[in-house]
């Protein structure tokens, strides 16, 4: 029976070794069956190093063992001792960024700012496709009373909104007492009643306009300011909020393609789903793209 250290640290040289593949991709990734691609390819952590408790349990073996592989040697209080938590603090910053959820044996990576960013930009380019194709603005939609051109108010009305809270916090005086659920539809649904009167193509346009702007303002952002306090959600920073916002785009989007008889599907349902994992009860399971329509209320149909 192996001992403990013998069991405990090839886990940790795999961590280790994942994490300088994931700063210097091309040299160092050379051990496909632990590490299959680095952070470079694209693909998922291994689950071998998917939370730091694997970090925390493999430590000890740090102190008696050596690693061929990676060329680092340890004593019971050798001098690498304090390179090795160095490297250690490292990953666990990297993992923090990345980190995995694993729901029903799947693991789902929270999204990057890189991801947010283009599936925010595929957001708005899913409804400029989709309502190019509505024939009939005053089809039901899957938002209750609305018909599509009052969804196409909605969105219109939406992106000032995010612009205001953008403009609030970075003059350090982010937004308090924001609405979520009721409340937040009793104000949706105000602010499309204020409205001016107008055709679904005319608030599409500028809505893309809106919208196109925030993405550009986006991209220059801090990510970590505070844009907001939401009762009973409490301080959101900007990269929690745009998470949300690239669902708002993108169920809406669905909502407006299932108005002219289509469906609509993101190319990184993942990212959207993991976006909206601030909010409460929002679903884990299954498939990306469909727990998020059934967490926002809609009845996709299912195959």
């Amino acid at each position: 029976m192996r001992s403990t250290d013998q069991r405990n640290f090839p886990i940790v040289e795999t961590a280790l070794e994942w994490y300088r593949c994931s700063r210097r991709p091309s040299p160092l990734c050379t051990r496909q069956r632990q590490v299959p691609r680095c952070l470079g390819g694209g693909a998922p952590l291994p689950s071998s190093i998917a939370g730091p408790v694997f970090l925390l349990d493999g430590l000890g073996a740090l102190s008696r063992q050596r690693s061929s592989t990676t060329g680092i040697s340890i004593g019971p209080r050798g001098k690498n001792l304090h390179r090795h938590a160095t490297e250690i603090r490292s990953l666990l910053v990297e993992l923090s960024q990345h980190s995995v959820s694993h729901a029903a044996g799947t693991g789902t990576v929270k999204p990057n700012r890189e991801k947010v960013l283009a599936a925010y930009a595929d957001g708005v380019q899913a409804v400029e496709a989709i309502a190019a194709r509505v024939t009939d603005w005053s089809a039901p939609t899957a938002c209750r009373e609305w018909q599509a051109v009052d969804l196409a108010g909605h969105l219109l009305a939406v992106v000032p909104y995010y612009h205001d809270l953008l403009d609030a916090a970075e003059a350090a005086r982010p937004r308090t007492r924001l609405p979520i659920g009721p409340a937040l539809v009793s104000m949706n649904a105000r602010e499309l009643l204020a409205l001016p009167p107008s055709s679904g193509p005319n608030r599409i346009a500028i809505f893309l306009r809106l919208a196109r702007h925030y993405g550009h303002r986006l991209a220059e952002a801090d990510w970590h300011m505070t844009l907001g306090h939401w009762d009973r959600l409490g301080k959101m920073s900007l990269a929690q909020h745009t998470g949300l916002a690239i669902g708002e785009w993108h169920i809406h989007a669905w909502d407006l393609a299932c108005s002219a008889g289509e469906d609509h599907h993101p190319a990184d349902a993942a990212t959207i789903a993991a976006g909206r994992s601030v909010l409460p009860g929002a679903p884990a399971e299954g498939d990306a793209w469909l727990a998020t329509l059934i967490g926002s209320g809609r009845s996709p149909a299912v195959p």
